[in-house]
């Protein structure tokens, strides 16, 4: 009876749910004036911060000049807001000039976008891709970081830390704060040096100096050796502990990476302990599958973050391994990585030999179940084709391609979702390899119909500009969501924009919004009841604390601590301290009550507490005493 019963709910939800069709999606293509644009790469972020995502493009590979920089602005001839065109500033970008020849343009094949030096602009790293040194016929054409100011303008930085590695075949670059000291880090993910000799070369991790520049760390943490190549990167907290983690997205030969951020200190190959491995499986006839992408979201809403391996020579039949869904077990079995083929569930008509390269996270009804698109191309041109998933109650994504009047959408390349009008979803930018890569933007109808609440982080002191590995977590309706900020995802560096998009179905009320920040000094900030179908610009801010959290004459020993904490100092004498201990969830997790030791100084039990990042508080309101602090639990 209770097993019928959940199939007639479960029935009954989807009997509610607006039928898709052919309306959902508009092609936009030409009145935006995109009629001409072509790419194999997409990049979309704000470049000159009006909010709006403006569109950095790469048109092919192994050539000069290849970058065009695309401006959002109003249609002059339009009094709607809304109405919004793509304007081609790339002669004013400058991000195809030569650092060493200025009368000369540059080779990039790979750019990704943030704000290096925290001066409140974006700026762009670039390099280049090859399949062997052969094809390198540009010697001078090394990765190199370009600074914004603001208006799409880019220029060269001098001794950037970048071209002194050589010329590298990169893959991959995805900014994290590796250490959580405010500056943006860049984990490089290389291909291999010269292909056809099988000469192998490393990943490079490299700091952050704050001032545009960046310093190669990468021996001292365990990732500088030779190994397979790689197809992308992608950085994002696997373990829920608040320190990034790295995921490498493998060429054929091997399984690929889960790199372990240790609180900043090392990193470790967690690769067979999480069950991260792109192979598992054959694909069609026996053959090896190679992953163009990690694609890491949490689709499932259970507050942990799974993995969608995007896999190139997949199959169809059974006991064929394909693009799937690896679903995170979370704490209880300690974060592993589940392979689950059935979550995806295709339509015909489909290619037998899969050729899926890109993918993109996106709620495209604004349901508060996120839904994904994946592209196809290249093995089978009659039968390659865009595919678009809508995720249901249970959590398994149907093909929805021909419902919504898309499956004229062939050999898709590289993807992007943006709200590219700021009205509160998801539209899309999409190429066609089909056509010579020309690009098809398509305006999204149905998610304006359900409510949505945006989200814009500003950063506060001693956080990176952009908040990169930020987790915004969204309650409402009994459901809670989770986004964490990136750049640089999956195969060769794909972006969204900072400003992130949650639905809210028809909840007209968000319970409270949580941000945790990239940092081990600034606690969790939450907002109750914030408004509605509108951007909300978020602050760090400490509710019911003192903003100024940490007091210098009260202090919390060891940090990092295991199983005891001690917290004295002078600012608590006479005292009589309520200590509380949240996760970053804001979840109440101290069992008990401390034991005060001597005059002003308290013991506190970390038994059974799991290792991670926590707000630790104390308060006595008889003597206005309000103080908290950040506490790293490493057993």
């Amino acid at each position: 009876m209770k097993k019928f019963f959940t199939l007639f709910t479960l029935l009954l939800l989807t009997m509610v749910l607006p039928a898709q069709n052919a309306t959902w999606f508009t092609d936009i293509t030409d009145s935006v004036g995109m009629d001409s644009a072509i790419a194999m790469r997409i990049h979309a972020t704000d470049l000159n911060n009006d909010d709006y995502p403006d569109l950095v493009l790469v048109e092919n590979y192994n050539q000069r000049d290849l970058i065009r920089v695309y401006l959002n602005q109003q249609n002059p001839a339009s009094q709607d807001t809304m109405d919004r065109i793509f304007v081609d500033i790339t002669a004013y970008s400058g991000v195809n000039i030569h650092p060493d020849y200025p009368d000369s343009t540059r080779r990039s094949d790979i750019v990704c976008l943030a704000d290096i030096n925290n001066d409140g602009n974006v700026d762009l790293v670039s390099g280049i891709w090859h399949w062997s040194l052969a094809t390198v016929n540009y010697p001078n054409d090394r990765p190199c970081v370009m600074l914004g100011d603001g208006t799409g303008k880019f220029s060269h930085v001098p001794n950037d830390g970048l071209e002194s590695l050589g010329l590298i075949s990169i893959s991959g670059f995805s900014f994290l704060d590796y250490n959580l000291d405010g500056n943006l880090d860049l984990y490089i993910g290389t291909f291999s040096q010269d292909h056809p000799a099988n000469y192998f070369v490393a990943d490079h991790l490299m700091r952050g100096n704050g001032d545009g520049t960046f310093t190669d760390v990468t021996s001292p943490f365990d990732i500088g050796v030779a190994k397979e190549p790689e197809y992308g990167v992608s950085a994002v907290d696997w373990n829920n502990d608040g320190w990034t983690d790295i995921l490498t997205s493998p060429y054929c030969r091997s399984g690929g990476i889960l790199w372990r951020n240790n609180s900043g200190f090392t990193f470790s190959n967690q690769s067979f302990a999480a069950n991260y491995n792109a192979q598992f499986m054959l694909g069609d006839t026996a053959r090896d599958l190679c992953q163009w992408g990690a694609f890491p979201y949490d689709f499932d809403n259970d507050g942990d973050m799974d993995v969608l391996h995007v896999l190139v020579h997949g199959g169809i039949d059974p006991g064929e391994g394909r693009t799937v869904l690896a679903v995170n077990g979370g704490p209880a079995q300690n974060y592993k990585l589940t392979w689950d083929l059935s979550r995806l569930i295709r339509n015909n008509p489909q290619s037998y030999h899969l050729g899926n390269m890109d993918a993109t996270w996106f709620d495209m009804d604004n349901d508060m179940l996120v839904d994904m698109m994946y592209t196809e191309t290249v093995y089978q041109p009659a039968t390659d084709r865009a595919f678009f998933f809508h995720q249901n109650p249970s959590h398994y994504l149907n093909d929805i391609t021909d419902s919504l009047g898309l499956m004229w959408v062939k050999s898709p390349h590289a993807v992007e979702s943006f709200d590219l009008d700021l009205d509160g979803d998801y539209d899309m930018i999409i190429n066609r390899n089909n056509i010579g890569n020309k690009v098809l933007i398509l305006r999204n109808n149905i998610g304006t119909s359900k409510n949505w609440i945006g989200v814009k982080l500003i950063a506060p002191n001693g956080v990176n500009h952009n908040c990169i590995g930020a987790r915004v977590i969204v309650y409402s309706g009994g459901v809670r969501q989770m986004r964490e900020i990136h750049a640089g995802v999956g195969h060769f560096a794909g972006q969204q924009p900072f400003i992130i998009t949650f639905g809210l179905a028809d909840n007209a009320v968000v319970d409270s919004l949580v941000v945790n920040w990239p940092s081990t000094t600034v606690p969790p900030t939450v907002l109750t009841h914030p408004e509605i179908n509108k951007i909300n610009e978020v602050e760090a801010q400490t509710v019911g604390l003192d903003p100024t959290f940490a007091d210098p004459w009260i202090v919390a020993f060891p940090n990092p601590a295991s199983q005891m904490l001690n917290v004295g100092g002078p600012g608590l004498e006479g005292m009589h301290p309520r200590f509380e201990l949240y996760d970053l969830l804001g979840n109440q997790v101290l069992p008990g009550l401390p034991q005060q030791l001597s005059h002003g100084t308290w013991e506190i039990s970390l038994d059974g507490i799991p290792n991670g990042l926590y707000v630790l508080t104390a308060s006595d309101p008889r003597h206005d005493l309000r103080w908290s602090t950040r506490l790293m639990v490493r057993k």
